[in-house]
């Protein structure tokens, strides 16, 4: 039956609705796979329709089936060296598919982690040399032969040297070096192994080759030095040596900027220093040496000259002036010959001038020396243009005191307009910084205190010396210590003065160094050190205060911070030493290094002791033998910078230390051992117990004795000790008259077991007081002692003892030497000597060393079997008298600052060794 035509048209409107409503329920979309047949339908253009049937369409592929990561670590368990221990690294250090976090044995040493003293790295044989709970591949301590030295700085990791000496320098310790000294000879075949000796030479057949038999040859080294020397040497920072600073100035100008120093010492030299942008020194060089005592320098604004504080002597003073070119070099000078004027009174200390900022006025300040009660400070006008004087000088103002001292040190300007300003005035023994309003050269106002009354830790008041202010005016710098013991303090300290008035704003603090100590060390501002730091100068951009240290002989630098107030770093600028690790280790203080003796042997170690006058102390140092160096060193007895006179120990204290003296060697048999000093400034000798086992002092209760003191007693100034064989006999070299060349030698009777005196008063044997006759150093030989003078009269004397009393047996006998001073060698009659000190014998008895000071240099005597000279040598060491400098090195080729004393120690089967103290460089100097 044929349907009508709006019926089928309208079925189809039907169906198609339908079909579309049945694609979109659900959002699904139109083209979704249901799985089945489709069918499509068509209209034709007569009106039918027409039905067929579609394909279905390919299923989809079903989605993988998500792969197992059981610890969830990202790395699937089919892969994973750890599937049930997250690793994401999947670290495997030993390679074994196991990782790391889930191998009971990670390393593969075949030790469980839980047993193993390295679990991270292989070590079948666990081996812990320390015995801790770390083995030595992994030991945090990294110092596996337990040495105290860490595994990454000890040349030798596996067998303990704490000393770490290396002496052929090739980077492994001479403890498990195979050729120790660098030769090429096995140790074991080496007749040396601690001397480089290739061709192996042993001329005289002897125990060792002709290195190290112990002849002396010459060779010096320095066996224990500080990090800072004196001397008048010039040059680089490290090369240049400085005595007594008293002074120090910054200047400015187009050529660079530039540290002026002005020493007491080395003819009152002034030297220019040329600064790197750093403030370090790149050179130095001297401007003149036309001055007595520069003890204080301040520069003109101009930067074109620099005003002097000349101190002549104990009534005298002179304003001085040295005019620069535009390098900073001198043009001319006005020293005492032409002086821009003479002081009132003398320059004591350190009195440096100010001068007032547009140039007009000079300012300086004086003491009254006889009576230190009455101090001036005087003005003197000068042209800005020539720096010439204008008149003659006008008292700002007179301090007069009655009862307190007076001793102005350093002033600082500082102006607050057109002729106006505030000047600050260090009274060094009124214990104050006051201020003063001038106008011009005239006072406008009282002197009001600043500072005053700062105190150490046991309540002493201190006293400030050198002075310098910020360029804003609003901060004080000075330098501080004890005035009646300077050794025993120094330090820098900044006072805020930014008020109105000038005046303090708050208390002063600490800027670098110690209110409660003294000494040299640099570094850190609250570990350094300072030793009578007498003057300052602030650089142009307030970022580093220079500080001239009289007992030092050196300039220090402190950087400081932003703030002004404090500072970042203090370090040795100028006349300072590097020192190896080694040197460091054991440079005990033995500042300016005096008196040198050593102990008897025991199993291949000697003791060294060394005096110090400057730190008060002895110290002791440890002396390998065998191989001839010291191997630690410390402070042994006494009162570090702080001198006195006190027997018990610890807590002894000495006051300028000379000489030391073992009493015999035949005391290694006894129970102690008796150490003699010379203990200068007391008018004593002083005499320590030790323990021979470890050369330390011997207990507390009467381990430190006053043999004889007093100059009633015959004991004045006592510079060196000796004693007789039998230990009963001390000799004594007294310094009588100080600066005046006279001394004489006395002697007292001890008992030779305790060293107790038998007597209070000691007997004069050599009652000299000839000018220029000064007896200097002693040595007893067989029956005789054996003397040295010093002055005109440089020689070398004896004196025969009577065994039975120690008295003498006869008279004064010259051995050698000449009426007149001088350097000569030859035969004893004609020789000559200049300031012999000290005197030793070689362990055979066949020669004399002669520390021959003033010409810098040892000296041999050979000697007749009666104890007669037979020869006096040249140097056999030294000589060299254009620069003090030390300098190791072979014969004339070496130096001394000053040689002082110096003591004589076998060395191999026949042979001999020098030890001695050198006094400028601060050390003590083997030869050879």
């Amino acid at each position: 039956m044929k349907l009508p035509k709006i019926f089928v048209v309208g079925f189809i409107i039907f169906l198609s609705f339908f079909l579309l409503s049945s694609c979109t329920q659900n959002d699904q979309p139109a083209s979704e796979d249901t799985g089945t047949q489709q069918t499509s339908v068509t209209s034709s253009d007569d009106g039918t329709t027409q039905t067929e049937e579609q394909p279905p369409p390919p299923a989809e592929e079903p989605p993988p089936t998500k792969a197992a990561d059981t610890d969830a670590d990202g790395v699937i368990d089919a892969d994973d060296n750890c599937a049930d221990a997250a690793n994401s690294d999947q670290l495997d250090m030993d390679s074994d598919l196991i990782g790391d976090v889930c191998d009971t044995d990670k390393d593969g040493d075949s030790v469980a982690n839980n047993a193993d003293n390295c679990p991270a790295i292989a070590n079948a044989n666990q081996k812990n040399s320390d015995q801790d709970s770390d083995g030595d591949l992994c030991d945090q301590d990294n110092d596996w032969d337990m040495d105290t030295v860490l595994n990454t700085d000890d040349n030798c990791p596996g067998d303990a040297n704490t000393d770490q000496w290396d002496i052929d320098m090739d980077g492994t310790g001479d403890v498990c070096d195979d050729d120790s000294d660098g030769d090429t000879v096995a140790n074991e075949k080496d007749n040396c192994p601690y001397y480089s000796n290739i061709d192996q030479a042993d001329t005289n057949d002897s125990a060792g080759g002709d290195a190290c038999d112990g002849e002396i040859d010459g060779y010096m080294t320095s066996l224990v030095k500080l990090p800072l020397a004196s001397g008048s040497a010039l040059g680089g920072p490290e090369k240049t040596r400085l005595k007594s600073v008293w002074s120090v100035a910054f200047l400015k100008n187009a050529a660079g900027k530039f540290l002026y120093i002005g020493e007491g010492a080395n003819d009152g030299r002034i030297s220019k220093t040329t600064l790197n942008s750093d403030g370090t020194v790149s050179e130095i060089k001297a401007v003149l040496t036309n001055f007595d005592n520069p003890v204080g320098m301040a520069a003109s604004p101009d930067q074109k000259s620099l005003f002097i504080g000349d101190y002549i002597g104990a009534t005298s003073g002179i304003l001085g002036r040295v005019d620069l070119n535009d390098n900073g070099d001198m043009i001319s000078f006005k020293n005492k010959a032409s002086p821009l004027y003479s002081t009132a009174y003398s320059m004591y200390y350190s009195t440096s001038p100010a001068v007032s900022n547009d140039g007009k006025y000079v300012y300086l300040a004086s003491i009254e020396n006889a009576t230190w009660k009455k101090s001036k400070i005087e003005c003197q006008e000068i042209d800005p243009d020539t720096h010439e004087a204008v008149g003659g000088p006008k008292t700002v103002k007179q301090i007069e005191t009655t009862s307190t001292y007076t001793v102005l040190g350093s002033l600082a300007f500082h102006a607050t307009g057109e002729d106006k300003g505030q000047l600050y005035i260090v009274d060094y023994r009124g214990y104050k910084v006051s201020m003063i309003n001038v106008e011009g050269c005239d006072a406008v106002s009282d002197m009001q205190t600043v500072v005053e009354n700062i105190k150490d830790k046991d309540n002493v008041i201190l006293a400030p010396l050198g002075a310098a202010i910020s360029q804003d005016g609003s901060k004080l710098y000075f330098t501080i210590g004890n005035a009646s013991d300077w050794t025993a303090r120094g330090a820098i300290m900044v006072q805020d003065i930014s008020t109105e008035t000038g005046l303090a704003n708050g208390n002063p603090t600490l800027v670098a160094g110690n209110l409660n100590e003294a000494g040299w060390k640099d570094g850190k501002p609250e570990d350094s050190r300072f030793y009578f730091p007498t003057a300052l100068a602030l650089d142009d951009e307030n970022k580093r205060l220079y500080v001239a240290e009289l007992y030092n002989d050196t300039v220090k630098m402190i950087q400081l911070g932003d703030n002004w107030t404090t500072a970042t770093s203090v370090s040795n600028l100028i006349g300072f030493v590097t020192l190896t690790a080694n040197e460091k280790k054991i440079a005990a203080d033995i500042k300016n290094a005096a008196g040198v003796t050593v102990s008897p042997e025991i199993n291949g170690i000697k003791y060294v002791y060394a005096s110090s006058p400057h730190s008060q102390t002895i110290s002791k140092f440890k002396y390998d033998v065998p191989r001839g160096v010291i191997t630690s060193g410390k402070t042994l007895i006494g009162t570090l910078y702080k001198g006195g006179l006190k027997d018990s120990f610890p807590g002894t204290k000495f006051s300028g230390l000379r000489n030391i003296v073992f009493s015999s060697p035949t005391d290694l048999q006894k129970e102690r051992w008796f150490l003699y000093a010379a203990d200068y400034d007391n008018h004593a000798v002083r005499c320590i117990h030790l323990n021979p086992a470890t050369g330390e002092v011997f207990g507390t209760v009467n381990a430190v004795i006053t043999v004889a003191s007093g100059i009633a007693n015959n004991v004045k100034n006592p510079i060196d000790v000796t004693v007789s064989g039998d230990g009963k006999y001390v000799y004594i070299v007294n310094h009588y008259g100080g600066n005046n060349d006279t001394g004489y030698l006395s002697y007292i009777e001890v008992d030779p077991d305790t060293c107790y005196p038998k007597k209070s008063s000691a007997t004069i044997i050599d009652g000299t007081t000839v000018s220029n006759a000064r007896p200097a150093g002693i040595a007893f030989h067989k029956k005789y002692i054996y003397y040295t003078t010093a002055g005109t009269d440089s020689r070398i004397k004896r004196i025969e003892i009577n065994p039975e009393n120690g008295s003498p047996n006869g008279g004064v006998e010259v051995v050698a030497g000449s009426e007149t001073a001088g350097n000569a060698a030859g035969m004893p009659q004609v020789a000559k000597f200049y300031n012999p000190y000290g005197i030793a014998f070689s362990p055979d008895g066949k020669f004399i060393y002669v520390a021959d000071r003033a010409n810098r240099s040892i000296r041999r005597v050979d000697l007749n079997d009666d104890g007669t000279a037979k020869y006096v040598s040249a140097n056999i060491v030294g000589g060299s008298v254009s620069d003090i400098i030390s300098i190791d090195g072979f014969g004339p080729a070496a130096s001394f600052a000053y040689p002082y004393y110096l003591t004589a120690i076998p060395v191999g089967k026949n042979g001999t060794a020098l030890l001695v103290s050198d006094d400028y460089s601060n050390s003590i100097r083997m030869i050879r």
